[in-house]
């Protein structure tokens, strides 16, 4: 692993764990860059101002560590108010969401205000949604998806001022059978749903058992779209050690297995032993476990990703190589036929009028290809090269976890 990378892992561990941090010539500019990819900045941050090596370090990037600490934190504890105080205008119309990730997975941190969260996930019944919105527009919140079809759509979103909100109605969506089928694994979690305490307020969220499987297989449809990052992993692995003696772990084993994802989840918790001072109890068989080679290779994409392997049009451009090399079976002809004119299920999310009007997906297209030309004007002559390359590499990862996906909808 190069050595920036192995100093940012370091600075994690420290932050998580309050053990002694060593770095080995840490380079602080490439640090902040990857603090930044992976939206870790602040925890990054609280690690490394207590190092001489930091203190030395040149003021211009520690000004923009401590400045992007001092900006993001407190956006995060704003926006924590705001979902604080939506949550009581919830609650004084009877309207009961649950609270998915985001503000529970804050509270597993040792300081919640470092881990951020661009906006929150709320997980509503469908025949809510009227009630929801007739709220959030009262509250000056502008709907993004007025046209959606609420029997397909993953989310309805609602921005504000101070936060966005996510109105999860499907919350892993619906443009494929596997899709369908993750949402099939919590089809009675709100009978089940719990009630916890979080900064003196009383929220409603998944049981734990239901929060940790929703987390892996959070992570694993973005692994098999764009790619995870760090901070997913750390989401899960904190999940796990705050829950673990409460979960059902036969039925966590039984769901990831029934996705064919049991080597992703034994690399998660090799590289959570290996590199980020976790100690999570052995659950799998030993054979489950991929190879070093496996390890590596996720390790290396896991770094490169960022939040949720979305971050610039190297990595969207990967992630429609992918999408386009499994579903082109080998032919270099229709590979690029479905890079440029893929299926309006896999466009809807991007353009969201095809909920309704199908019918226009070749005006979604030409938008498509125009984005993309604009996209390969603004960007240096290799980057089509690069993100394939980098495709391909993720493809061979995938390979190598046993990853049987779909892909439909990367």
């Amino acid at each position: 692993m190069e050595r920036q990378s192995k100093n940012f892992l370091a600075l994690i561990r420290g932050s998580l764990h309050q053990t002694p941090i060593q770095l080995s010539e840490p380079d602080w500019d490439a640090l902040y860059e990857l603090a930044r990819l992976h939206n870790l900045v602040p925890l990054v941050c609280e690690s490394a101002r207590s190092l001489p090596e930091f203190a030395s370090a040149d003021r211009r990037v520690q000004s923009a560590f401590l400045q992007t600490t001092l900006y993001q934190a407190g956006m995060q504890m704003t926006r924590t108010e705001e979902l604080f105080r939506l949550w009581d205008l919830f609650e004084e119309r009877g309207l009961r969401p649950l609270i998915l990730k985001g503000l529970i997975c804050r509270s597993l941190y040792p300081k919640p205000e470092l881990r951020g969260s661009a906006d929150e996930d709320l997980w509503i019944r469908k025949e809510d949604l009227p009630a929801y919105h007739q709220l959030l527009t009262e509250q000056g919140y502008i709907c993004q998806d007025p046209d959606a079809n609420l029997d397909t759509i993953q989310e309805v979103t609602y921005e504000g001022p101070l936060l966005e909100l996510e109105l999860h109605l499907n919350p892993f969506g619906t443009d494929s059978a596997e899709r369908i089928q993750m949402n099939l694994l919590f089809r009675d979690s709100h009978e089940r749903a719990i009630s916890t305490t979080i900064q003196g307020h009383d929220v409603r969220t998944l049981e734990p058992t239901e929060h940790y499987l929703f987390l892996f297989v959070h992570l694993y449809k973005h692994f098999i779209r764009g790619g995870v990052g760090i901070r997913q992993f750390l989401d899960l692995l904190l999940a796990e050690r705050a829950w673990g003696e409460s979960l059902d772990w036969d039925r966590i084993h039984s769901a990831i297995a029934g996705m064919g994802a049991e080597p992703l989840y034994a690399a998660v918790l090799e590289i959570s032993r290996k590199y980020l001072g976790f100690s999570p109890v052995p659950r799998l068989a030993p054979e489950t476990v991929p190879d070093s080679s496996a390890l590596d290779g996720l390790m290396e994409d896991l770094m490169e990703s960022g939040a949720f392997g979305n971050s610039s049009r190297f990595h969207r451009l990967s992630a429609a190589y992918i999408y386009a090399s499994t579903e082109g079976k080998g032919s270099p002809v229709r590979r690029l036929f479905l890079l440029l004119f893929p299926p309006a299920v896999r466009l809807s999310s991007r353009y969201p009028f095809l909920n309704r009007r199908p019918w226009l997906l070749p005006a979604a297209w030409t938008m498509r290809i125009f984005r993309f030309a604009k996209e390969l004007l603004l960007s240096d002559h290799t980057l089509v090269r690069r993100s394939a390359r980098r495709g391909q590499k993720r493809l061979d990862v995938m390979k190598k976890l046993g990853i049987k996906s779909d892909l439909k909808n990367p």
